[in-house]
């Protein structure tokens, strides 16, 4: 699931963005779209079989993991915004 959480937002987006230039194929991008779920959908359960096979404890490792890189990135992403989402300006 991470990746379809991944890319969804950037495919959303696109599809935004082709509807208000007046494209008239968004196929594309609404396929990408579904591949997306297909992976993920087909990658989590193998991903929590093999860490399964590995040990008892491994889909709980792989869930720490992943939610803990996540809020890194989330830390990292939100760091240089203020409360409004806007970037903040360096003052030199």
């Amino acid at each position: 699931m991470l990746f379809q959480s991944a890319a969804d937002p950037f495919l959303r987006v696109g599809i935004t963005s082709m509807s208000l230039e007046g494209h008239a194929d968004p196929g594309t991008i609404l396929g990408l779209g579904q591949t997306a779920t297909s992976l993920s959908r087909m990658l989590a359960p193998f991903m929590a079989g093999l860490s399964q096979a590995a040990s008892n404890d491994g889909p709980n490792v792989i869930g720490a993991l992943s939610s803990f890189i996540g809020l890194v990135g989330l830390y990292f992403l939100c760091r240089s915004k203020d409360s409004f989402g806007h970037h903040e300006k360096k003052v030199s």
